[in-house]
């Protein structure tokens, strides 16, 4: 999958600590599947399940003890 440059940029501010506050980071989250569901390019369903899990796991591992951002994902 192509992830677009901007859901990219999100997770980049995340790992960074750009984005430091719980809320920041769910509204981050937001942005970054909202991104992920618009320029998806997904054949199908399974395809796209694959993509978001990949798009997680990207986000995921930003900062991967954060509390909020796992429950988040």
């Amino acid at each position: 999958m192509r992830y677009s440059n901007e859901a990219l940029r999100v997770a980049d501010c995340i790992r960074t600590m750009r984005i430091r506050s719980t809320a920041g980071i769910a509204r981050s989250l937001t942005r970054a599947f909202i991104i992920f569901a618009k320029s998806s390019t997904a054949g199908d369903i399974n395809d796209y399940i694959d993509e978001l899990n990949e798009v997680s796991e990207i986000l995921l591992n930003t900062r991967p003890i954060n509390i909020s951002l796992l429950n988040g994902i």
